[in-house]
Formats: C-alpha cells, structure tokens, sequence
C-alpha cells in the first residue's frame, strides 16, 4: 500500500498549504497564495537535479517515458487554508539521444536546475518532449485559471 504522506501529490498539496497558511499569519486578512510542484514518476519523485550530473540522469531516465506534474494552490487566510487546488499534468519526453542529453546540459541556460525533471518547457527544455496534456500554466507551477476563478468569487479580483 503506498504511503499517502508521501506520494508526489500529497507532498504538493501539503507543501502549498505549509507555504500559504505560514505567510498568512503575518498578514491578517490577506487571501496569501503558496504553491508547490513534485514531479512523479514509476512510483518514484524527482527533486530539483542540483547539478549537471542529477540532470543527466533524470532526463535519462524520464527518456522515452510519461510522468506527472503535480501543481498545487493553496489559499489561507489568518493562518487557515481556505482553498485548494491540484492539477495533475502528463507530459510525455521523446526518445532523444544520449548526445541532445549531454549538449542539453552543457547549454548557457542553467536555470533547469531549479526545476524538477531538470526541464523548463518555457524554455530549450520544450525539446524534450513529443506530447504534453494539461493546463499549461499548470506545468510552469502555478494553475492559473482555477486560482483566477477563486479570487473573482473571493471578490479579490474583478469579474
């Protein structure tokens, strides 16, 4: 039986609530925004690669295989979780050579490090893959139309 505590989805989820709920206690009355994003894969999750090395090996591994994104909201207000949100994008990686991995990694933008699956769609990292399915937003960490949509009910934003 899988952990619930710690498969990729519940760490989100627990991780945007930790992040909105802390802030928010320094700011009664505000709606305080946290976010978090894991990446699972074959019962596995993947952490942000920290090195050239970590990145290699997870592209590797990730080659030619789907995983998912896991991109929670959490919205607090007074120390207390009022909303949340999950979005679970699946994106599928193409079968690229050994030699795109290693000129992927040597590449002048490093800011892949920073990301789980060592891979920014936003940027070369949009290589990758052959298919992508979900909120677009959502794979850059932040879903952004549900969290829009909470906010106009909260009256936080215009409808």
């Amino acid at each position: 039986e899988k952990n619930k505590s710690s498969d990729p989805e519940s760490i989100a989820i627990a991780l945007a609530k930790l992040k909105s709920e802390k802030t928010s206690r320094q700011f009664p009355d505000a709606i305080i925004i946290g976010a978090d994003q894991t990446l699972g894969f074959q019962n596995r999750i993947f952490s942000k690669p920290g090195s050239r090395v970590a990145a290699r090996q997870q592209l590797r591994e990730l080659r030619n295989n789907s995983h998912c994104l896991y991109s929670a909201l959490s919205c607090s207000r007074d120390g207390k979780q009022v909303w949340s949100w999950l979005s679970k994008p699946e994106l599928t990686m193409r079968d690229f050579s050994d030699e795109f991995v290693e000129d992927y990694v040597k590449g002048g933008d490093a800011n892949y490090l920073g990301s789980v699956g060592a891979y920014k769609i936003e940027t070369a990292g949009i290589q990758l893959f052959q298919r992508i399915d979900g909120d677009h937003s959502a794979i850059l960490g932040l879903p952004l139309l549900p969290l829009l949509e909470f906010l106009r009910q909260q009256k936080a934003i215009p409808s």
